[in-house]
């Protein structure tokens, strides 16, 4: 059978249940062709469903001479447990199993909770065109529905957890089974040593005032003078929370929002003072009927379930975003008048959990949501795909009145395109959020997805509630390193003990600049102008053009030359020897890119100015190298500080050493400075000047366009006695996720309390209001293809919150028909397909179907709007072997892979196996090369010279 047959054939089985994913060629070409051939494939959100039905369904075995023929010897469990196995990090010998009726099973293990069967089978429906272990779910469900049905934790170190997976699907009772996942976060500092202090430094005491932090809160505060960045020098990306701008000064001001929201992280700082009067109390009646402490639940598996010490500050962060008291003083959270609690599921690291933590976490919100009147849960864990079990929970939480919001990582990628189909998050009550920057774009970190992510919030340079100097500690509770944060900030700063203040560049500026060190070169040339439409609290900042930095080759504080090129910064003090910290706000025009302080002068025993690189600090992971590098992101500020008398020592210290106790510490071919004394105070126009040199790495070889220019802003040098902020900077998905949080619980106002709702009362409320939560967005062409919405949450875009976007759950083809369904359509609307305006067959609030037999072979997008103007997108494939449709690709590419046209359009990361037959390139899908593989499946092939190989498709 030819691969055109043979694909015609695999469509016809396939047909109502998902599409195959083999692409061919049909030009012709001859084997020293093949290496220029233009080979092709596409994407399809529902190829893993696909991938099953076709191992499902070919457990077949031919060999026709002369053609290509599939041996598979393949079940419904196995695949299921292949695609699971390959999915992530888990924890071996564990498991986690969906198991029918309450009698003892087979295998010990710990009962986690009992959930509904309706909403098993919802969950399960769902999840169907995109998760095997949904589709493997539903043909083993049976009766269930008249049935109890447990989740159950399942251990044993004597299997691996294959091995434990296939036993567990060996009973009949086990409706689905999954290794308990670990799961990692994958943003912010990584441990302190005991309760998050918030606004104690080493060695200080405790203040409960932290200054007014809220000028630094970008997305919130709505005025376009501050925040002009160098893509966005009009006004930045704002949320305009109602009743913000003035109540966050106000602490009698009048509550925006209702409800309680809990946080599921690494814990909550319950003594800090912008956080501990927002805090929901449990009752003593409370604590002992669900094991719980005051202020929320344990569940990361330490012995104490009331302890919520914050080991990782990363909760507390989160926490200070959604709720930070409004009483003008440290920051101002999003939601005045909610009142939240924790779930702590990381453990004493702060960094990891796994999916029982989390099964428990979701358990326990379930049966405690109407009782508090909790209206969300901020689930702020980065890079996670949350399974068909944890959807269950979800959906469950969902129908007691709860939306559930999820950060959607950092790592950079397309969700669509990875392996378990992007987030899993199948689930009407959880949106997905990615992280936007102050000019509302896209941020370099974010994950995003155009069906698995639903919309963009505030996630860069975001401003909470963590201390600014934080204990490190090994993992085996050693101390690491003190990794300090010296900032300064114009309303937290006392400006008798800065010296000389803050340079914003608003006026005449006293800080000088320099393309070479003006101690060491009397010549050196001043350069630099003042900016009017950049700046970091305001229009102003000073620009540099890179053509005029100096190209040296001192290095940044991580080894990285400053070969991007770097200039001088000669700050007027009243003394040098009183200077303790320097401290700059930066930015870039175009790529993100690596930069920091790459020197600073001091002076040696002689009062000669000396000029120290950073690489002492960074050998000895001394000397505050935490921030004094930093990536300079498109369209944001990275703030730098620089601890001037913590390197002094350091460079002491390594003076001291010997050459081979140097070298020990890496620091080969080290020229000794000889002992310092302490900053050059450099006298020039009758003043004195500290030096300190920033500078940037090299330019990303691959970048299309490189920065061109440098802007730098509030200048600043401090004594130690000065007003610092308190508080960190963190940029993430996890900043975005809390944001969303936030404002559904300001939707969340004037509901009504949960507890007197019924079941279908309060399903319907949490699926309105994640509705007006993607209604309240502002549109933008350039992230239509990044989120469900194609747009950034914006308060202001639904006033009165009585707007709803269209929530849908599933787009399918078949029979040339498309079948959209979900919620909140209405009874009429506008449908557009590929951009193109399209006549809908059929229209109603839960199902639009339209006609699409014109379509081409491939993926598309359907952008439905409905009656109240907002907007939902869905990708979906049409597969059809008819005569006179396109082939099934989207896109050509160029082979071999070195080439550089295939290198620079390869992004679709797709391309499992190319086999040439017959003057034929056929093209696998990587996610059929993979369950293909887990069937122990071959392609034979007849060559040209008659000889048949088996290869297997690797």
């Amino acid at each position: 059978m030819h691969i055109p047959t043979f694909l015609k054939f695999m469509k016809n089985m396939v047909l109502t249940c998902g599409r195959p994913n083999f692409y061919c060629r049909d030009d012709k070409i001859s084997n020293n062709e093949i290496g220029e051939a233009m080979i092709t494939t596409r994407h399809s959100v529902i190829r893993k469903a696909c991938a099953a039905v076709i191992c499902l369904q070919l457990c077949v075995s031919s060999a026709v001479t002369g053609s290509i023929s599939v041996e598979a010897q393949c079940n419904a469990v196995s695949i299921t447990i292949q695609e699971m196995l390959e999915k992530g990090a888990y924890r071996e010998g564990e498991a986690i199993a969906l198991i029918q009726g309450s009698e003892s099973f087979s295998l010990s293990g710990e009962v986690l909770t009992n959930v509904d069967s309706h909403t098993v089978l919802s969950t399960i429906d769902e999840a169907l065109s995109s998760d095997l272990t949904a589709r493997t779910a539903s043909q083993r469900m049976g009766d269930s529905e008249k049935e109890s049905l447990q989740i159950q934790y399942i251990q044993d170190s004597s299997l691996t957890t294959e091995e434990l997976l296939k036993r567990l699907y060996s009973n009949p009772r086990v409706i689905a089974a999954e290794p308990n996942y670990i799961v990692t976060r994958t943003d912010g500092v990584r441990k302190t040593d005991q309760a998050v202090q918030p606004v104690a430094s080493v060695g200080q005491e405790e203040t409960t005032d932290s200054g007014d932090l809220t000028a630094l809160q970008w997305s919130l505060n709505e005025s376009s003078e501050h925040y002009t960045t160098p893509l966005s020098p009009t006004s930045g990306y704002q949320l305009h929370v109602p009743g913000w701008q003035e109540g966050h000064v106000n602490e009698t001001a009048e509550p925006n929002a209702s409800g309680t929201v809990c946080i599921m992280d690494t814990g909550i700082d319950v003594t800090h003072p912008d956080l501990k009067n927002v805090l929901y109390e449990f009752s003593k009646a409370q604590q002992e009927t669900y094991e719980c402490g005051p202020y929320g639940k344990n569940t990361s598996g330490t012995e104490d379930t009331t302890d919520m010490t914050d080991h990782g500050s990363h909760g507390t962060h989160v926490s200070g975003i959604i709720a930070a008291q409004w009483n003008h003083s440290g920051v101002s959270g999003i939601a005045n008048g909610v009142k939240i609690f924790g779930v702590r599921i990381f453990g004493d690291d702060g960094m990891t959990s796994d999916e029982a933590c989390c099964i428990k976490g979701f358990t326990f919100l379930r049966d405690i949501a109407q009782e508090v009147n909790l209206k969300a849960v901020n689930c702020s864990w980065g890079y996670l795909k949350p399974q068909l079990i944890n959807n269950i929970l979800i959906n469950e939480l969902g129908r007691k009145g709860v939306s559930t919001v999820f950060a959607s990582g950092n790592t950079s990628m397309d969700l669509d395109e990875q392996m378990d189909s992007g987030a899993s998050i199948t689930s009407p009550y959880a949106i997905v959020a990615n992280g936007a920057s102050m000019d509302g774009k896209i941020a370099d970190y974010s994950c995003w997805g155009q069906t698995s992510t639903d919309v963009f919030a505030p996630g860069s340079s975001v401003i909470s509630t963590v201390p600014s100097i934080i204990q490190n500690k090994t993992f085996d509770g050693s101390i690491s390193y003190y990794r300090e944060y010296q900032m300064f900030y114009p309303d937290a700063s006392d400006s008798s003990s800065l010296l000389y203040g803050i340079d914003r560049f608003d006026g005449a500026s006293e800080v000088r600049f320099f393309a070479e060190n003006p101690a060491l070169n009397p010549d050196a040339k001043e350069i630099g102008q003042r900016s009017e439409t950049i700046g970091f609290d305001d229009h102003v900042s000073m620009e540099f053009d890179l053509k005029d930095l100096n190209a040296g080759t001192n290095t940044l504080n991580d080894g990285a030359e400053a070969s991007g090129g770097s200039m001088y910064m000669a700050i007027p003090v009243a003394s040098a020897a009183n200077v303790k910290y320097i401290f700059a706000e930066c930015a870039v025009d175009h790529y993100k890119q690596q930069g920091g302080f790459v020197s600073v002068t001091y002076a040696n025993t002689d009062g000669k100015p000396v000029e120290i690189d950073n690489k002492v600090a960074s050998a000895l992971n001394k000397g505050w190298i935490g921030t004094s590098n930093s990536t300079f992101y498109v369209c944001q500020w990275s703030p730098l500080s620089f601890n001037v008398e913590g390197y002094l020592n350091t460079v002491n210290e390594v003076h001291q050493m010997s050459q081979s106790e140097r070298e020990e510490n890496g620091l080969w071919n080290y020229e000794d400075p000889g002992k310092v004394t302490g900053l050059y105070a450099w006298e020039n126009q009758g003043k004195t000047y500290v030096i300190a040199e920033i500078g940037l790495g090299s330019p990303d070889p691959s970048a299309s366009v490189n920065p061109s220019k440098l802007y730098v802003d509030q200048i600043a040098v401090g004594n130690g006695e000065a007003w610092t902020g308190p508080y960190l900077v963190m940029s993430g998905t996890s900043m975005a996720a809390p944001a969303v949080t936030a404002c559904l619980s300001v939707i969340a106002k004037n509901e009504p309390e949960l507890s007197s709702l019924s079941e279908k009362e309060l399903s319907q409320l949490t699926l309105e209001r994640n509705a007006k939560l993607l209604a309240s967005v502002e549109y933008d062409d350039t992230l239509k293809q990044y989120c469900r919405t194609g747009g950034r949450v914006n308060l202001s875009r639904n006033d009165g919150f009585v707007r709803k976007a269209p929530i849908i759950e599933f787009a399918d083809e078949a029979d040339s028909v498309l079948t959209i369904t979900g919620y909140f359509f209405g009874t009429e609307g506008s449908l557009r397909i590929d951009g193109r305006p399209w006549e809908p067959i059929g229209w109603d609030d839960h199902t639009v179907t339209a006609d699409v037999s014109t379509l081409g072979n491939g993926s598309h997008v359907a952008e439905l709007t409905n009656p109240d103007n907002a907007v939902s997108q869905v990708v979906f494939s049409v597969s059809s072997s008819e005569t006179g449709l396109a082939p099934l690709y989207e896109k050509e590419l160029v082979t071999p892979v070195h080439h550089e046209t295939y290198i620079k359009n390869s992004s679709d990361r797709l391309f499992g196996q190319m086999v040439e037959y017959d003057r034929h390139l056929y093209v696998f899908n990587i996610n059929i090369t993979e369950r293909i593989n887990a069937c122990g499946a071959t392609i034979s092939i007849r060559t040209a010279g008659n000889t048949v190989q088996n290869c297997r498709i690797v």
